[in-house]
Protein backbone atom coordinates (compact mmCIF):
# COMPACT_ATOMS: atom_id res chain seq x y z
CA UNK A 1 0.00 0.00 0.00
CA UNK A 2 0.99 3.46 -0.97
CA UNK A 3 0.79 6.62 1.19
CA UNK A 4 0.44 9.68 -0.80
CA UNK A 5 3.91 10.96 -0.34
CA UNK A 6 4.70 7.74 -2.65
CA UNK A 7 6.11 5.80 0.38
CA UNK A 8 5.17 2.17 1.06
CA UNK A 9 3.77 0.50 4.26
CA UNK A 10 4.51 -3.30 4.47
CA UNK A 11 1.59 -5.17 5.96
CA UNK A 12 2.41 -5.36 9.77
CA UNK A 13 4.91 -2.23 9.77
CA UNK A 14 4.66 0.31 12.05
CA UNK A 15 2.15 3.35 10.96
CA UNK A 16 4.20 6.73 10.76
CA UNK A 17 3.36 9.48 13.52
CA UNK A 18 0.05 11.13 12.99
CA UNK A 19 0.57 14.98 12.86
CA UNK A 20 -2.38 17.28 13.21
CA UNK A 21 -2.45 20.46 11.34
CA UNK A 22 -3.13 23.57 12.84
CA UNK A 23 -6.47 23.41 10.79
CA UNK A 24 -7.68 20.49 12.48
CA UNK A 25 -7.08 21.72 15.43
CA UNK A 26 -8.74 24.87 15.03
CA UNK A 27 -12.28 23.13 13.69
CA UNK A 28 -11.46 20.86 16.86
CA UNK A 29 -11.89 23.48 19.09
CA UNK A 30 -14.81 25.60 16.98
CA UNK A 31 -16.47 22.10 17.24
CA UNK A 32 -16.04 22.01 20.99
CA UNK A 33 -17.15 25.30 21.51
CA UNK A 34 -20.43 25.16 19.25
CA UNK A 35 -21.53 21.53 21.32
CA UNK A 36 -20.72 23.65 24.39
CA UNK A 37 -22.83 26.32 23.71
CA UNK A 38 -25.61 23.99 22.11
CA UNK A 39 -25.60 21.06 24.37
CA UNK A 40 -26.72 20.03 27.88
CA UNK A 41 -23.41 19.26 29.57
CA UNK A 42 -23.60 16.02 29.44
CA UNK A 43 -24.51 15.77 25.86
CA UNK A 44 -21.77 18.09 25.43
CA UNK A 45 -18.99 15.64 26.87
CA UNK A 46 -19.58 12.57 24.61
CA UNK A 47 -20.55 14.79 21.24
CA UNK A 48 -17.34 16.38 22.02
CA UNK A 49 -15.51 12.93 23.04
CA UNK A 50 -16.69 11.83 19.25
CA UNK A 51 -15.88 15.07 17.59
CA UNK A 52 -12.20 14.92 18.45
CA UNK A 53 -12.02 11.21 17.16
CA UNK A 54 -13.42 12.05 14.16
CA UNK A 55 -11.25 14.76 13.59
CA UNK A 56 -8.30 12.26 14.23
CA UNK A 57 -9.87 9.49 11.73
CA UNK A 58 -10.46 12.09 9.00
CA UNK A 59 -6.84 13.43 8.95
CA UNK A 60 -5.46 9.69 9.63
CA UNK A 61 -7.66 8.81 6.47
CA UNK A 62 -6.34 11.73 4.44
CA UNK A 63 -3.11 11.39 5.09
CA UNK A 64 -2.35 7.95 5.44
CA UNK A 65 -5.49 5.81 3.68
CA UNK A 66 -5.11 4.13 7.05
CA UNK A 67 -7.97 4.49 10.03
CA UNK A 68 -6.37 3.59 13.53
CA UNK A 69 -7.98 1.13 15.52
CA UNK A 70 -7.35 3.08 18.70
CA UNK A 71 -9.55 5.88 16.77
CA UNK A 72 -12.31 3.20 15.95
CA UNK A 73 -12.31 1.42 19.53
CA UNK A 74 -12.76 4.80 21.05
CA UNK A 75 -15.71 5.87 18.72
CA UNK A 76 -17.68 2.74 19.50
CA UNK A 77 -16.87 3.33 23.46
CA UNK A 78 -17.86 6.92 23.52
CA UNK A 79 -21.15 5.57 21.76
CA UNK A 80 -21.60 2.64 24.14
CA UNK A 81 -21.06 5.42 27.14
CA UNK A 82 -23.52 7.84 25.90
CA UNK A 83 -26.21 4.85 25.52
CA UNK A 84 -25.94 3.23 28.76
CA UNK A 85 -26.04 6.96 29.98
CA UNK A 86 -29.06 8.04 27.81
CA UNK A 87 -30.85 4.69 29.11
CA UNK A 88 -31.06 6.04 32.48
CA UNK A 89 -31.93 4.05 35.65
CA UNK A 90 -31.98 1.23 32.72
CA UNK A 91 -28.78 2.04 31.20
CA UNK A 92 -28.49 -1.40 29.67
CA UNK A 93 -31.65 -1.22 27.50
CA UNK A 94 -29.57 1.63 25.47
CA UNK A 95 -26.77 0.10 25.04
CA UNK A 96 -28.47 -3.20 24.07
CA UNK A 97 -30.43 -0.79 21.51
CA UNK A 98 -26.93 0.22 20.37
CA UNK A 99 -25.97 -3.23 19.47
CA UNK A 100 -28.70 -4.30 17.59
Amino acid sequence: MALPDGTALEVGAAEPPLRLRTVDVVVAALGLIALAALLPPMAALFAGAFWLLVVVVVRSDLDRYLIPDPASFGIAATGFAQAWWAGGAGGGAGAAWALA
